[in-house]
């Protein structure tokens, strides 16, 4: 029997073919290192100083009960990569030492946050509770960045309830600005931003690490989310990771906020009202104040789909303004779902969308 010889051609697509092959198998372990995420990392150990290998680590996420364990390498090294933004708590155990215990510990995403522990000689019932031990000053990367939190982004005021508005407080970070580009290419009436004085389309927005670019006009985001659906605000500026691609002045990744154990909702309503509006002192006294009346309403409500394992988040905003014609006049302008499930850490699936 002759032996059969692949033509050149035929090992050029073999050689593609396992390419191909190594690529979706990497790329599963690639995919986690998202920029929605943040990581736990410390070492362990003993009284004298020295390494404390084999321990186990159990780390616990308040919001949802779930929890995650790991056992300390030959140098007393502990890491849980791939965590999803919330409160944790650290737990260190190991035969004959007493247990370690380091609760309310703030995990952001994009953010490594670490927590050493110090071993004593004891027993296991006893423990040592630790608090405030996360350090200020990030060391575990050196990406420049800022961050916003729910709170702030609920209680500062904004400009045309955009949260792009909320980065002028951020260094580097020009006045945004709207851009009004026909209606129907910027129909959440996203703002351009710029920063560090690079134009607005070197700045990349990521919604729950998806890219959310405007195909006809790239300094705009596809889909801005409601001010009451966002968890954290994070901008990276400089020294960008390999997660943060595509960036040339600024990588903004906006976290959706995600259900817990316990089922919480919201309601509001903003109202802008002319009878209410201050006459700008410097026109003239002949000039108006305008008529235009605006109100804003909708809610939230998030809870578990199975305790400890799913959960849901919806979101719904909508705008009455009659000063601008019926076909933008009672809109809903944001709807949003976010389910997440018991990958503890990771989405499930995600959805965004517009409805008329």
């Amino acid at each position: 029997m002759k032996p059969i010889l692949a033509s050149p051609k035929a090992l050029g697509g073999l050689r593609v073919a396992v390419v191909m092959v190594l690529a979706f198998g990497i790329l599963p372990a690639l995919a986690g290192a998202q920029v929605l995420y943040g990581s736990l990392v410390g070492n362990v150990i003993d009284s004298t100083g020295l390494a404390v290998p084999g321990a186990t680590v159990t780390i616990t996420q308040a919001e949802t009960n779930q929890s995650r364990e790991a056992t300390t390498s030959d140098t007393g090294a502990y890491t849980f990569p791939n965590l999803a933004p919330g409160t944790y708590q650290v737990e260190v155990a190991l035969a004959g030492f007493q247990s370690f215990r380091a609760p309310g510990i703030q995990v952001t995403q994009g953010s490594a946050v670490r927590i050493d522990a110090k071993l004593n000689v004891g027993t296991l019932q006893e423990a040592i509770v630790v608090s405030g031990t996360a350090a200020v000053l990030q060391t575990e990367s050196a990406a420049v960045q800022a961050r916003m939190t729910s709170d702030q982004i609920e209680t500062l005021p904004t400009s045309g309830r955009a949260f792009q508005s909320f980065m002028t407080l951020m260094p580097g970070v020009a006045q945004p600005n709207y851009i009004q580009a026909g209606g129907i290419n910027n129909p959440s009436r996203s703002m351009a931003v710029s920063i560090n004085g690079q134009p607005p389309q070197d700045t990349v927005f990521r919604f729950d690490g998806v890219t959310a670019t405007n195909q006809w006009f790239q300094e705009l985001q596809s889909y801005s989310p409601g001010t009451e659906a966002i968890e954290t605000i994070s901008v990276v500026t400089n020294s960008f990771d390999a997660d943060q691609g595509m960036a040339g002045g600024a990588s903004v990744n906006v976290q959706i906020k995600s259900g817990t154990n316990e089922m919480r909702g919201s309601a509001f309503e903003y109202g802008t009202g002319s009878a209410l509006r201050a006459r700008n002192y410097l026109l003239p006294p002949t000039s108006t104040k305008g008529t235009e009346n605006k109100n804003v309403f909708g809610g939230t409500v998030g809870g578990p789909i199975v305790r400890n394992k799913s959960f849901y988040f919806v979101s719904v905003e909508r705008a009455d303004n009659p000063n601008i014609g019926v076909v933008l006049n009672r809109k809903i302008n944001s709807g949003l779902l976010n389910i997440k499930g018991n990958d503890f850490l990771r989405p499930v699936s995600s959805g965004h969308g517009h409805h008329k």
